[in-house]
Formats: structure tokens, C-alpha cells, sequence
């Protein structure tokens, strides 16, 4: 996945959700906020649920206009409609994108979430 975002730009990798809130965090206090986080489902220690949920919270307290927050892309092998429909609707996911991941899936997950 890394390897076909870096033609988008800079691509940092976090190995849970706790990590990675912690470098979105970072990210917005020194002024250089994240356009997109793409998160697997399948995190150890919190679920994504629940990490979207902590990252919506962190752009609230720093005052982040909701026109400006990160879009997150749901990364996962877990292609069934109650994930889709939780990720979307509960969470504010931009975009889904199922593995095996390829060029045309990233480049149309970028598109749906309207980062290209």
C-alpha cells in the first residue's frame, strides 16, 4: 500500500492505532496536518472503530473545521456491508479499499475520497 501512495506524496507507517493517533496529533501541532490516513480494520490494541473515533475527537479539541479533517481510508480484507456501512456512517470513512491491494483500487479509493 505504501509503495503505491508515495507517487501521491510523503507516506509515514504506524503499526497501531495508538501510534498513529499519536503522529496525526503531532502532525496537526506543528501545522502540517494529514490529508489522508488509510487504517486497516485488523489494528492490535484499539479497533479502528474505535481509532476514528479518538482521531474525529483530537480534530475537535484542536479545532479542526470539519471541511479540513483527515480522510480516512478503511484498508481491509473484510468486504461485507455491515463493515462498509459502520465505516461510512458511523466513523466518516471517504473511501473503502478492500485487499489484495492494486494501482486501479488505490487510484479509485483516492478518487472516492476525493484526494485526486
Amino acid at each position: 500500500l505504501e509503495r503505491y501512495l508515495e507517487k501521491f506524496g510523503d507516506c509515514h507507517v504506524a503499526d497501531s492505532g495508538l501510534k498513529g493517533l499519536d503522529i496525526v496529533r503531532k502532525a496537526l501541532m506543528d501545522g502540517e496536518p494529514y490529508r489522508a490516513v488509510f487504517m486497516d480494520i485488523l489494528m492490535p490494541g484499539m479497533d479502528v472503530q474505535e481509532t476514528v473515533q479518538h482521531l474525529r475527537d483530537i480534530e475537535e479539541k484542536m479545532s479542526v473545521p470539519v471541511t479540513e479533517a483527515v480522510k480516512v481510508v478503511m484498508a481491509t480484507a473484510l468486504d461485507d456491508s455491515k463493515n462498509v456501512r459502520e465505516a461510512f456512517f458511523k466513523n466518516q470513512v471517504a473511501a473503502y479499499l478492500t485487499k489484495p491491494y492494486s494501482k486501479d483500487k488505490v487510484e479509485k479509493a483516492l478518487l472516492n475520497a476525493e484526494l485526486i
